[in-house]
Order: structure tokens, then sequence, then C-alpha cells
């Protein structure tokens, strides 16, 4: 049942719901990914002698984007069964108030999660590492330190635009399909990939491009590339609402 006007008082009414009945869940998913990093900063800190460098910062953020994917899977995970999408249409509020919060915990709720879980993993390698070996590393390094310039601002515009990219397409496969939907979503989204490679290496061998386009506005090209892509994250979460929207409306 959805009301036609957005108020506070029913999103917070739905936020309540949603705790009340997901807190188990939530709780066991946070204590769980928090507990195996700190158990895998103390394997690499006791058995291999491990180390805060480059691979392993770049393999904790290949993992944790790998479950921010699937958590954005599960947004919409309640509609699965007969009784989720009858407790989802009879509970009173607008579709806004009932989409924002399943996406605020799906995709934010989880980077939030996995940024602390990053530093639960560096303490875990730097205890262990100290009361082994007797070395206490320094917690904050150039691997696990960013850099703030120009370039940097480049580079971290690219990897959130490339993220919430991805967060996007996974949130409108669970709202459009919600079983199974990592799995439907990601056979979707690797076949995409594959004929939009296709496409762009036809483009590119059949038309006369110029590497020096690429050197005198190559600055703009890229600024513009990530725009446009913000301009998709944009419309895939909108697409997702919007379906959430004509579900509730059915």
């Amino acid at each position: 049942m959805e009301t036609k006007k957005y108020t506070t008082g029913n999103l917070r009414l739905i936020i309540h719901k949603l705790l009340v009945e997901k807190r188990k869940t939530l709780l066991y998913a946070i204590c769980g990914f928090l507990g195996a990093w700190m158990v895998i900063g103390i394997w690499s800190g006791c058995i291999i002698g491990g180390e805060i460098g480059g691979g392993t910062t770049f393999g904790y953020i290949a993992l944790s984007t790998l479950i921010c994917t699937v958590a954005a899977s599960f947004t919409f995970a309640d509609l699965k069964t007969k009784e989720g999408r009858i407790s989802f249409l009879m509970t009173p509020g607008s579709a806004a108030a009932k989409y924002l919060p399943r996406v605020a915990a799906c995709v934010f709720g989880t980077i939030i999660i996995c940024f602390i879980g990053y530093y639960f993993y560096i303490a875990s390698i730097i205890i262990t590492q100290g009361l082994v070996t007797g070395t206490w590393l320094p917690f904050f390094t150039d691997a696990n330190t960013f850099t703030l310039n120009y370039e940097g601002i480049i580079l971290l515009a690219a990897i959130i635009a490339g993220f919430f990219f991805t967060e996007g397409v996974y949130v409108l496969g669970s709202a459009i399909w919600p079983k199974k939907s990592f799995i439907k979503t990601t056979g979707i989204f690797l076949l995409l990939q594959f004929v939009l490679s296709i496409i762009t290496a036809f483009v590119v061998s059949h038309c006369k491009f110029k590497l020096y386009w690429f050197a005198s506005y190559g600055e703009a090209l890229i600024w513009s590339v990530i725009g446009l892509v913000f301009l998709i994250d944009f419309a895939l979460f909108y697409i997702a609402y919007c379906r959430i929207k004509r579900i509730t409306l059915i």
C-alpha cells in the first residue's frame, strides 16, 4: 500500500520496521564480516608474516567490491517470497520510503562496513606480527593512504563512478528479479560487456581514430566519460526506483 505523499514519519516507520525484522541478519552479517577479516589478518601476520603492502590493500579492495556487489543484489530480497511481497505492499508508505532505506543499507551501509573492516584487518596483522616477531609495523603506510593530488582526484572520481555503476546494475537487477538476482544480473552484465567490447573494437578499427585527439583533448575526454558514467549511475538507481514504484502501485 502506497501513500501518495512522502513523509519523514513513514520513512522512520519503515526504517524501524526493517531494523526490527532484520536486526539478527544485520548483526550476524556485520560480525561475520569483521570477524572473518580479523581471522585473515591474524593468519597473515602469524603464519606467513604478513606485511602491509600494495598486495594487501588490493586484495582487500577486490574482495570487498565483490561483497558490496553481492549485498546490492540483496537490496529487495524480501520480494522473493509471497509473504515478503505482501508485507512490502501492505506496509504504509510511499515507494520512495520503501526504496531509500533498502538502498542505503545494502549500498552505503556495506561501504561503511567494508571501510571499517579494512582497519580491523590491518590492525589484526600489526598486532599479530608484533606479538609473534616483536616487529611492530606502522598503521598508516603509503599502501593504505591516498594522495589527493589532481591525478588522485581523477582516479578517485573514476573509481567512484565505476563502483556505483556496478552497484546500480545489481540494485536494478534485484528490483527486476529478486530470486537468484546475483546470478541472473551477473549473466546479463557479462553478456552486455561482451557485446559492448565487440562494438567498441569494431568502431575503433573502422573509424579514423587519431591518437593525437586523445593527446590534445585527453583530460576533457576523461572527465566527459566520468561524467557520463555518473549520469548512467543515476539513471540505473532511478530506473530501479521506478520499478519498485510500479510494483507498489499494482
